[in-house]
């Protein structure tokens, strides 16, 4: 019996099976190719994932990084700082006199642009800082830009 011949004789239950497969499976590569593109860069949640996210998970995702930004600073600060300047880190770091909404509407407004949605959302909160405290926008368009050109570029060389 040649192999064209055994396909045939095989339970009709299996043969369905494997024709579901062999359909199934191009329509799904096919879907991941053209809609899937990587959302981290240099393992870091970028633009993409954050525009994935829902937006009760966009208001955690600032939550939790402005709490890893308060621990952080609590365990690597010099037992001579003060209060003062850890707020003075802080707000190099996190828009302070912004609702955690505004954060996120900031973000979201960010992100709108295709060219930014390789940068990570770190970096990206850290332009939404220099907006927010009235920095030069010659400056921010620069910051921009660099953030661009290193989150394009091919790890790997």
């Amino acid at each position: 019996m040649s192999r064209r011949d055994t396909i045939w004789h095989m339970k009709p239950d299996l043969v369905i099976l494997l024709v579901l497969a062999f359909w199934i499976s191009p329509c799904r590569a096919q879907d991941a190719s053209s809609t899937t593109a990587p959302q981290t860069t240099e393992s870091m949640s970028n633009g993409r994932r954050w525009r994935a996210m829902a937006d009760a998970d966009k208001l955690v995702w600032i939550l939790a990084y402005r709490d890893g930004l308060t621990i952080a600073f609590i365990h690597s600060r010099n037992p001579d700082d003060t209060r003062e300047i850890f707020i003075s880190h802080m707000r190099q770091l996190f828009p302070e006199k912004l609702t955690y909404g505004e954060v996120r509407s900031a973000l979201d407004h960010f992100f709108e642009t295709p060219e930014n949605r390789p940068i990570p959302i770190g970096e990206a909160l850290a332009v939404v800082v220099m907006t927010a405290a009235g920095g030069k926008q010659s400056i921010i368009d620069d910051h921009v830009s660099e953030l661009r050109r290193i989150s394009s570029m091919d790890p790997s060389k």
